[in-house]
């Protein structure tokens, strides 16, 4: 399965990458530090799953109107 990675900080998206690296069937396809560039993200490469970090610094990584 294809995995988006949104988190604010590098170092937790590198801790979960490298444990979904361990898992055969997931594969990392993108990270992204912010929702607007994660939201870019999603959309161009259209992953199965995201991980997203809901209390991103500058806005929530979720909200009423946005819909993945």
């Amino acid at each position: 399965m294809r995995v988006a990675l949104i988190d604010d900080y590098a170092i937790v998206r590198q801790g979960i990458k490298h444990q979904l690296e361990h898992e055969g069937d997931l594969v990392v396809v993108g990270e992204a530090a912010s929702r607007e560039t994660g939201l870019a993200l999603v959309e161009r490469l259209t992953p199965g799953l995201v991980v997203l970090n809901i209390r991103l610094r500058n806005k929530s990584g979720i909200d009423k109107h946005l819909s993945l």
